[in-house]
């Protein structure tokens, strides 16, 4: 059996536990790499004692080899969907066979997801992402209906905007605008603090991070006075404005660590990549476009990529700044802790040269008064 160090889930702090079973040495290596620095991963090479071992210790995920000893992959599944307290697990099924036959076979189990081997690494980590996630996603349907519904449209938006932009097609504009009017309607109304909270133990961090930019960036939109297709705008903006993150290396962006000298420019190169993106897809209006390539900028002239400055800056660049900033400082990630509210807001009253100080003010005004709305 082979064991990874434990690893925290950049977005919630959580460890989440994925297990791999395969008989196949290259099959269960490749997994056990690409998902160690992500998750806590226990490997095994055969069935025999598998379903005690997670009952002692339940994981989040499950991986399967159909050619899984001594019972077979599909047999070893179909007993833990008979086992009351592993049944709800999500389970991968991989088959190295390219036959259909093989393939209807392993299918008949009721996978929550099925790949074939070799597959794309960042398939298969988006693929492991979103089984270990459903638990979560489950737990939304406890909250109101407003912001249940929030979560749910935004996350299956957001997926299906970084697959369609990493096969070279267009933003879909038109699935994030419909899925903005619930997330509007809940910070106009004021009840976004349940999905803020609905957020925390979530694995997507770019998805975490996003949500919470599109809310924090429309509530202040709402505070000054922005309504109707300017609010949209506003959280259009904050939901599109990492996109082009979906081209960068998956390795870099979801690293749980901090990144190199040498990874850092990769990184950085997301804005350049959302501007390409926004090209070849048709009506992004200008507000969304300002959102996504100047919300690294700063007043100063010292941010990135463009190294805009004072005048060059309209309110939209420097409201998605300021909320961007605030989300790196209180976002959770596993190689520090969130800043709280009110250190995060400290710091940023002490950036006089990069940050607009009358919209940091107004922002952590609101922040502190909507207490229960963030915490």
């Amino acid at each position: 059996m082979q064991n990874s160090t434990p690893q925290t889930d950049p977005a919630s702090g959580r460890v989440i536990k994925v297990s791999v079973f395969s008989g196949n040495d290259i099959f269960r290596n490749d997994a056990f790499g690409a998902l160690s620095p992500f998750y806590l991963v226990s490997a095994f090479d055969t069935a025999d004692g598998a379903l005690e071992r997670m009952l002692s210790s339940p994981p989040s995920a499950i991986i399967i080899d159909t050619k899984l000893q001594p019972v077979g992959g599909v047999a070893f599944l179909k007993k833990i969907h008979e086992t009351e307290k592993l049944n709800h697990i999500p389970a991968l099924i991989v088959t190295h066979s390219q036959r259909p036959e093989d393939h209807e076979e392993a299918k008949q189990a009721k996978p929550d997801a099925f790949h074939t081997w070799p597959l794309r690494k960042s398939i298969f980590l988006e693929t492991v992402s979103r089984m270990a996630n459903s638990s979560v996603e489950k737990g939304w349907d406890s909250l109101p209906p407003i912001q249940a519904a929030v979560l749910r449209e935004t996350v299956s938006v957001f997926r299906n905007s970084f697959h369609v932009v990493r096969n070279g097609q267009p933003l879909p504009l038109s699935q994030i605008e419909e899925s903005s009017g619930p997330l509007i309607e809940a910070v106009s109304s004021n009840r976004f603090g349940g999905i803020l909270n609905g957020l925390r133990d979530h694995d997507d961090y770019t998805y975490v991070h996003s949500m919470r930019v599109s809310i924090h960036l429309s509530m202040l939109g709402h505070a000054m006075g922005i309504r109707g297709d300017d609010l949209k705008t506003l959280a259009v903006g904050g939901l599109a404005h990492d996109i082009g993150k979906s081209l960068v290396p998956i390795e870099i962006l979801n690293k749980p660590a901090k990144l190199t000298a040498e990874e850092w420019p990769l990184m950085r190169d997301h804005v350049l990549h959302s501007k390409a993106v926004f090209d070849r897809s048709p009506d992004i209006g200008k507000g969304i476009t300002i959102i996504a390539l100047q919300h690294h900028e700063k007043l100063d002239g010292s941010g990135y990529p463009y190294g805009l400055k004072g005048k060059e800056l309209n309110d939209l660049a420097r409201m998605a700044s300021i909320v961007d900033i605030y989300g790196a400082l209180n976002d959770r990630r596993a190689y520090k802790p969130p800043f709280p509210p009110e250190k995060a807001l400290e710091i940023m009253s002490e950036m006089k040269d990069g940050l607009d100080q009358n919209l940091v003010k107004l922002f952590g005004d609101l922040l502190l008064n909507a207490e229960h709305a963030v915490d």
